[in-house]
């Protein structure tokens, strides 16, 4: 699966602004669905728990909270933030930061959607204050642009559906 992976990546665009360890970064998927439906699948606690992660918590408005817990190397954590942007069919924007990492900056992440004709456009960005050259914030982005081939593929039907 890990190769079917990288061949969706590589049809989208990624792209980092700055230096190779850079502290902005996106990923853009085209999308053929309807905006609604595509909507539903990144801006719903059902929708994101279906394709990003079963145990995520999120409160659909200005203010709500998010959750994301999971484990690395044995370990485990949670992102946890707030909502700082959602407008319907266009835009879901948090700020969020992983535990119990201390030294955890907070992270923008913002998933915007952009209706060209009968393609969704998808683009997931990270603005991260993370001094230049730290590795661990670029990979945690990459991987999070990993997350969107599940999102095309449910949403256009190829996976489970919603």
């Amino acid at each position: 699966m890990a190769g079917y992976r990288r061949l969706h990546i590589l049809a989208g665009r990624v792209s980092t602004k700055g230096p190779e360890m850079s502290d902005e970064a996106s990923m853009t998927i085209d999308i053929q669905a309807p905006i609604e439906r595509v909507w539903e699948a990144v801006a719903t606690e059902r929708g994101l728990r279906d394709w990003l992660n079963p145990q995520m918590v999120l409160e659909p408005r200005v203010g709500g909270r998010i959750e994301y817990p999971g484990q690395q190397m044995n370990e485990p954590f949670v992102f946890t933030g707030q909502i700082v942007g959602f407008e319907p069919e266009r835009k879901l924007a948090f700020d969020w930061s992983a535990s119990p990492s201390a030294s955890s900056a907070s992270r923008r992440v913002t998933i915007s959607l952009d209706q060209q004709g009968d393609l969704v456009c998808v683009t997931l960005r990270h603005d991260d204050p993370s001094p230049a050259g730290d590795g661990a914030a670029s990979e945690q982005r990459l991987w999070m642009g990993d997350e969107l081939v599940p999102l095309k593929e449910l949403v256009e039907g190829v996976g489970p559906t919603l």
